[in-house]
């Protein structure tokens, strides 16, 4: 019987949580380096090898030019013909001139990116994978049970929404002021100040999670909440609906918890995000009621104003038609099944097609499989 083969990869100052991660989701051992050891060890053929980094290594020998002409010269020398870039975020986390630069290494090469939301045609030899990380980690046992105990609890709504968000960028503030004052949410929940005033830390939780239970299973979801910012659920047993501000209303970026919050709790929402990452959502089986044409007024070049004027008058239909409630309840509730069924097997796929792209048909999961057949 042949010998399973050992799936590994030479990684460079690799944070422990993705060592951990590529080995218990994709059973890829991780060989770790420091920079200034995998830049100074003896050349050798390292063609038939998967070269892994991190976007804030990569990004940090990047803007050190003396650091990155090292870099790429060690990996023409060495022969590497296979990389692999974790960049979660391709908008905020790296410079188009890095991805320029990627993309012209990558000639020749197998250059793939693992990011959680993309829109590119400029790169022609990189290839990119969509991870859907906050979809893909919340939808786990301990947030369903919170869900399904917020259903439980959860009676006649006595707020129209809630709008959370911190006032960061102009586009946030216009969006706060044009509705505050407006009146438009006179009998709504508006915070922003999330990590504030209403909204606990929860560090005292997580500390006595971690006295009473016998391992990381309840401490760790929490933990993860926390550090996204920990939600209120008292929030949410009073509103009716979520208005959802997006990190951004033009391009592209990740779909965050932001969004994803409401849409595991079966809470109704007002997309706020961008044209790409509305189409996403609308794309991966989720729904987004609109009435007057909204969302097509939101994500036109029109006068901003005008568009904001459009938001008061939809958030105002909301409160006031009883049918366009029901369809926004319908919305919420085709999205909660979308959520918990639908997605977690797409994503499970996701990861599956990754591993096959990235490693070929010897990782683990399909030595696996064959081991069974043998």
């Amino acid at each position: 019987m042949n010998e399973l083969l050992k799936n590994n990869i030479i990684a460079v100052d690799l944070p422990d949580w993705l060592t951990k991660k590529f080995y218990f989701e994709w059973g890829v051992i991780v060989d770790n380096f420091t920079y200034d050891d995998f830049c100074s060890r003896t050349t050798q053929d390292l063609s038939k090898q998967h070269i892994l980094i991190y976007e804030s290594q990569l990004r940090g020998i990047f803007k050190d030019k003396e650091k990155w002409h090292r870099f790429i010269e060690h990996l023409e020398q060495s022969q590497v013909h296979s990389m692999i870039f974790y960049i979660r975020d391709l908008y905020l986390s790296v410079h188009p001139e890095l991805l320029r630069d990627l993309n012209k290494l990558g000639n020749g090469r197998k250059f793939r990116v693992l990011s959680n939301c993309y829109h590119m045609d400029d790169y022609e030899n990189l290839t990119f994978h969509v991870l859907n990380e906050e979809e893909y980690y919340s939808s786990n046992p301990v947030m369903q049970s919170l869900a399904f105990e917020l259903a439980r609890i959860k009676k006649q709504p006595k707020k129209d929404f809630l709008l959370i968000t911190v006032l960061k960028d102009d586009f946030r503030k216009r969006v706060h002021k044009h509705l505050t004052e407006s009146g438009a949410l006179r009998n709504s929940i508006v915070k922003t100040s999330p990590s504030g005033e209403g909204i606990p830390t929860h560090s005292q939780l997580i500390e006595a999670l971690s006295k009473q239970t016998k391992d990381q299973h309840f401490t760790r979801t929490v933990a993860y909440m926390t550090d996204n910012g920990p939600p209120n659920y008292k929030f949410y047993e009073e509103v009716f609906c979520e208005i959802v501000l997006e990190s951004k209303n033009f391009g592209i970026s990740d779909l965050s918890e932001k969004t994803f919050r409401p849409v595991l709790l079966g809470i109704p929402i007002v997309f706020l995000g961008s044209k790409v990452m509305y189409d996403k959502l609308i794309h991966d089986g989720y729904k987004l009621v609109d009435n007057n044409e909204f969302y097509t007024k939101w994500h036109s070049d029109g006068n901003f104003d005008d568009r904001l004027d459009a938001l008061v008058e939809f958030v105002e239909d909301i409160k006031n038609n009883e049918m366009l409630k029901k369809e926004m309840l319908n919305s919420a509730e085709h999205n909660f099944k979308i959520f918990w069924t639908e997605r977690p097997l797409k994503n499970r796929k996701i990861n599956l097609n990754i591993i096959h792209e990235c490693f070929g048909e010897n990782n683990l999961i399909s030595q696996i499989y064959k081991r069974f057949n043998s």
